[in-house]
């Protein structure tokens, strides 16, 4: 009924049912009931007697004869009470308060931090004063609040705190494990019994139910006594803890819904959802790990260290990498104590997978602060608890990026993918992920559809992971982050519209670089075989092409190795796969190419002629005499081949490769004439730097006109049109045409920026380029600082924001180049030009000129040549610069 809306038809005919029912009940018990007639089966031979049966008005002795008069009913109204032949009342005595039924594990006394979550369970959970024990409360919710996260984190820890702490406030603190059903009913007994609601060795003791409802009966009017009390009964003050509630449905029969007092409840619990269990309005909160600064405090008080100024920062990075969580802080901590190491000696061995393993199943540290704690970092999370399909995707989430993990990874491809056990449907999959949610081995950013991962439960997955089990995860994650990264066609590159995807994918790939040492040698052969080095190439080619030069060839020479270990294994086994042979010859051409790249951009110009020549050899070799209607890779071969020579003054044989990739290029079905835009750049280059001005000038004219035709003026299809520009008015210079050339670089500064960024190096060389004219217009100010690109006249204050283009020039050239060994020549010619300008402008250079000479004598290879720095001029740092830079 209670379901039934009020002054709804169904409920009024029920209650008119009933009132006639209850009418018709009280007219028959006032009336008495008819005489009642024995039937004849039941004769005089079956009572005690042979005297015929007669009323009982009529006989003097009951023993004697018998009636029917017992059935009937009472005439009489008024109420007498028979006693029963069975009291079915629950035999107790008075309540035993105070009651205290406290946690298991004894208080923690080295208990750290946690101020801010303590001081907000008082606030929820303490009475407000004792008047709120005298009568019944007009707020019609029970005081509750859930601590919530992994396990590990400390939520029993905390509770247990509060409890201590709190103990005076409350007249009754009941402390049941609610992990299992069994726990939480024996919890309820033990509750009844030392409460007094029922005798220990009674009857009722012994059942559940009666139990259960006995409590939640006191618990929603929490008398102090049973005994007769002259003015309003007082009530009693309880606190009562559900310790790891694993599902919170579990508490649907023992939760105190209707209530009078001062009641509170406490959870504890995994799955950050009990927050909202039965209130909507989040009463907890998910307890975050340590922050950085709290950790290594805590770090240093469990070893002792707090003392030793030498080992904070070193604890620092300790705290950091174990995610200020306390498990991982008190066991790792009696690791280092146990084994006496230092904190950067932990570090050392923690980073080696097969040794954090060992010590996460270690059950180490100060007992004092584990206060019987019994779970290991092996054990806290319940991996094994999980069915296949959590487990396997939580497996996949260990060898990803924790901080940022796109769901479009994971479901992009589920229908297709072949791994066992993981999600093949949507259903699944979001099955999967509620179990790692409801485990916080997860959490979610719903609105954008992201998941992020504790890294020590990073680590706890893997550890669990067999050689075998992690070669079939490890093959699935490389598969679903090759499904969403968007490989480019290989070409000239350098088109910047992927970036932004590539960026958000790329941390991901780092992960799938550092496992990768993990995977045992290849048996065989395949084209799936190819799909890590690939994924490696065309993210080193990503991260070379976006000014990371250096840090790209790690996953180029990683590529590569995986690349030399399949076609020696081909040949091992004898395979006469000549397509699979080609697959992968034609990868290690491409791995070539983009260290030759790498290269060219790092000043190392033996190392790119060498890179760019077995590039170049094996796309002859593809080729074979046929002309490439499909494949533009000769022609870049050719391209690249032309800038190696020019790295190495070779002017004439820079030449004829150009032309050649230009030849190459008119043979592609589909070519356009912007197909050609880089050769024909640096053919550009070539004839400035071989003095064939007007060559120079028409060529760069011309291939200007065709990208401005095709793709607009400053395009930002790549950074190719502000190189075009940075030649153009190196051309313009060389005429002594110095307001266009100004322009031009200008023009070129403009586009750098808006594709490759600030602090790419080419965006540096332009910056020297731009404060060159500034100086020779007399525009001192403005040669140290990036006016905007509309005004020559006013140089803006230096604190200016960078969005305003107010940067230095020469100061954001030095930032750039700054601790980038390869760009050292290019650095030097910025502190020289820097201090010339400061003496100009009546300032002390001396410090940025002697630092110039000595790097102009380090990088000539010649201390001797040139002494003193008046005896040098800019075209002494320009001939250690690479051609695109000058």
């Amino acid at each position: 009924m209670c379901c039934i809306k009020n002054g709804s038809q169904p409920l009024d005919e029920i209650s008119s049912f009933l009132a006639s029912a209850a009418n018709e009940a009280l007219a028959r018990i006032r009336r008495g009931s008819e005489e009642y007639i024995v039937p004849p089966a039941l004769d005089s031979q079956t009572v005690r007697s042979e005297s015929p049966t007669l009323p009982l008005s009529q006989r003097e002795d009951w023993t004697q004869q018998t009636t029917n008069n017992a059935t009937s009913g009472s005439t009489s109204l008024s109420f007498e009470m028979i006693p029963l032949v069975t009291d079915f009342s629950t035999d107790r005595n008075d309540l035993h308060l105070p009651c205290y039924i406290m946690p298991p594990q004894s208080r923690n006394r080295a208990f750290f931090g946690r101020d801010m979550v303590l001081q907000a369970m008082r606030k929820a959970l303490l009475p407000e004063s004792e008047d709120e024990t005298r009568q019944e409360t007009n707020d019609p919710h029970l005081s509750m609040f859930a601590l919530c996260g992994p396990g590990g984190i400390g939520k029993t820890q905390v509770a247990t705190e509060f409890v201590h702490t709190s103990k005076d406030h409350y007249n009754a603190i009941f402390w049941v494990q609610a992990d299992e059903f069994l726990k939480l009913s024996q919890g309820y007994t033990n509750i009844a019994t030392k409460l007094g609601l029922v005798l220990e060795d009674s009857a009722d003791a012994q059942d559940p139910v009666v139990v259960r409802d006995l409590v939640k009966g006191w618990l929603a009017n929490p008398l102090k006594t049973f005994k007769q009390q002259e003015n309003e009964p007082r009530l009693a003050s309880w606190l009562l803890i559900f310790d790891n509630v694993d599902d919170p449905d579990i508490l649907d029969d023992y939760w105190p819904f209707d209530y009078s007092g001062a009641g509170a409840l406490l959870i504890t619990s995994r799955d950050p959802l009990t927050k909202t269990y039965i209130y909507s309005d989040n009463s907890g909160v998910i307890l975050p790990p340590f922050t950085t600064d709290e950790a290594t405090r805590f770090l240093l008080k469990l070893t002792r260290r707090e003392g030793e100024e030498a080992e904070k920062i070193s604890g620092s990075a300790v705290a950091e990498r174990l995610g200020g969580f306390p498990l991982a802080l008190t066991q790792m901590a009696g690791v280092i104590e146990r084994r006496e190491l230092s904190f950067s000696e932990f570090l050392s061995v923690f980073e080696e997978e097969d040794t954090r393993s060992k010590f996460f199943k270690l059950q180490v540290g100060n007992t004092k602060v584990r206060s019987g704690y019994q779970h290991t970092l092996d054990t806290v999370w319940a991996l094994e608890k999980l069915n296949k399909n959590g487990a396997i995707l939580l497996d996949v989430l260990s060898l990803l990026d924790p901080d940022d993990i796109s769901e479009h990874i994971l479901q992009s491809t589920l229908s297709k993918v072949a791994a066992e056990g993981y999600p093949q449907t949507e259903a699944a999959y979001q099955e999967a992920r509620t179990q790692l949610l409801q485990s916080s081995l997860i959490a979610r950013d719903r609105s954008a559809n992201r998941i992020m991962v504790h890294r020590l439960v990073q680590d706890g997955a893997r550890s669990k992971m067999t050689a075998d089990r992690f070669e079939v995860v490890f093959s699935l994650a490389v598969d679903l982050v090759s499904s969403v990264w968007p490989f480019e066609n290989f070409s000239f590159g350098h088109g910047i519209s992927r970036w932004a995807k590539c960026a958000q994918l790329f941390p991901h790939i780092i992960q799938l670089h550092r496992f990768s040492s993990r995977l045992k040698p290849a048996q065989r052969v395949s084209e799936a075989s190819l799909q890590f080095p690939m994924l490696l190439a065309d993210a080193g080619r990503f991260n070379q092409q976006r000014g990371n030069s250096l840090e790209s060839t790690l996953y180029s020479d990683t590529a590569g190795s995986i690349c030399t270990s399949l076609e020696g294994l081909l040949k091992e086994l004898g395979s006469q796969d000549v397509s699979m042979l080609r697959s992968i010859k034609s990868l290690s051409a491409e791995i070539s190419h983009d260290l030759g790249c790498v290269a060219t951009e790092t000043n190392q110009p033996e190392a790119a002629l060498l890179h760019f020549q077995n590039f170049n050899t094996t796309m002859m070799a593809f080729a074979d005499g046929h002309p490439q209607t499909q494949d533009m890779r000769l022609a870049v071969s050719w391209n690249e081949l032309g800038n190696a020579y020019m790295m190495n003054e070779e002017w004439t044989l820079a030449e004829g490769c150009f032309i050649r990739s230009i030849d190459t290029l008119k043979q592609l079905e589909d070519y356009k004439p912007v197909d050609c835009s880089f050769p024909v750049i640096n053919l550009g280059f070539s004839y400035w730097l071989q003095g064939r001005l007007a060559e120079a000038e028409q060529t760069l004219h011309d291939i200007l006109a065709i990208r401005e035709a095709a793709y607009g003026i400053n395009d930002r299809e790549s950074f190719m049109t502000g190189k075009l520009l940075h030649a153009y008015g190196n051309v313009k210079a060389s005429q002594g045409r110095l307001d266009e050339s100004l322009e031009f670089h200008l023009r070129g500064l403009q586009q750098y920026k808006s594709t490759i960024g600030i602090n790419h190096h080419r965006t540096g060389d332009l910056c020297v380029k731009v404060s060159d004219h500034y100086a020779r217009l007399g525009q001192c100010d403005a040669a140290m600082y990036d006016t905007p690109f509309s005004s020559l006249e006013y140089p803006p204050s230096p604190w200016q924001d960078v969005d305003e283009q107010t940067r230095s020039l020469l100061d954001q050239a030095l930032k750039i180049y700054s601790g980038r060994k390869h760009f050292r020549p290019e650095n030097a010619r910025a502190l020289y030009k820097k201090g010339k300008l400061l003496e100009k402008m009546g300032t002390d250079a001396q410090e940025h000129l002697k630092r110039a000479l000595n790097m102009y004598q380090g990088l000539a290879g010649n201390p001797n040549l040139k002494q003193e720095i008046d005896e040098l001029t800019d075209a002494d740092f320009d001939r250690l610069i690479v051609f695109w830079s000058k």
